[in-house]
């Protein structure tokens, strides 16, 4: 399991799990980062992951997590990819007659970013 993936199911049970005393303002803060880790590609969270880690502290996961709250950037990126996602799934529902999964979309990203270097 990949540690974009990983991240995410910690927060999908955390919400699940562990939601007393969490305002409602909290959940949709985790909500938005979970939609932002589904369209960051394993490379790109890779990076993030290990800019993270090497800051030597226990909670570079809830700093990571933290980050991608108030970044600008990645939610403008990742909503930006969740778009042409959407686009991508209309098209493969109506031709091939197959659901898209957000799994083969990011390894299509991957895949391009590969063969961009």
């Amino acid at each position: 399991m990949n540690k974009r993936f990983e991240h995410i199911q910690l927060l999908e049970r955390s919400l699940i799990n562990d939601t007393r005393g969490v305002s409602k303002g909290e959940i949709e803060l985790l909500s938005k980062v979970i939609a932002v880790l589904q369209f960051i590609s394993n490379s790109e969270y890779q990076q993030l992951y290990d800019s993270f880690k090497d800051t030597d502290n226990q909670s570079f996961m809830v700093e990571l997590t933290e980050f991608l709250i108030n970044d600008k950037r990645w939610s403008k990126i990742t909503s930006k990819r969740q778009e042409e996602y959407e686009e991508l799934k209309k098209i493969y529902s109506q031709k091939e007659n197959r659901e898209f999964k957000i799994a083969e979309y990011i390894h299509l990203l991957e895949s391009a970013k590969i063969k961009q270097n």
